[in-house]
């Protein structure tokens, strides 16, 4: 009689483009927590309703995105491109997001869930529509 034992499996996060057709694989806890996103291409990816708060090694490419409802609590996404996207309620809270670029994303309006920035850290070239910074400081609104 043998032993048998079956090595433990990471979970596998599969993110699709908007077309449905999947990009990478990425073997992390579930809604990508603590994923390590570097040097992945993530144009026109969906990643609605998925959670990546926590550390972020390098900011990925994130062109033309769908990013509603996303939750970078706390996460690292410094010097992201995230052109184009739709970020709709999606919450920056205490993230760091030097240098990132929003370039003409719908963060929300009135009428339309916003999304928050509270005590986000940004800086001078951070490009966010409809808000200009100067020096290094967190969010407050």
């Amino acid at each position: 009689m043998g032993w048998f034992w079956q090595e433990e499996s990471k979970p596998v996060v599969v993110i699709c483009d908007r077309l449905g057709r999947e990009i990478p694989r990425i073997e992390s806890a579930p809604d990508l927590v603590g994923a390590n996103l570097k040097d992945l291409n993530l144009v026109h990816a969906d990643l609605a309703g998925r959670g990546l708060f926590g550390p972020i090694a390098k900011a990925p490419s994130l062109w033309v995105p769908r990013l509603d409802r996303v939750d970078f609590s706390k996460a690292n996404p410094r010097g992201a491109d995230m052109y184009l996207c739709s970020a709709l309620d999606t919450r920056f809270r205490q993230a760091d997001i030097r240098r990132a670029s929003l370039y003409e994303a719908d963060i929300g309006s009135k009428k339309r869930p916003s999304a928050d920035f509270h005590d986000a850290l940004v800086d001078e070239t951070t490009d966010i529509p409809g808000r200009k910074y100067s020096g290094t400081m967190r969010v407050i609104s």
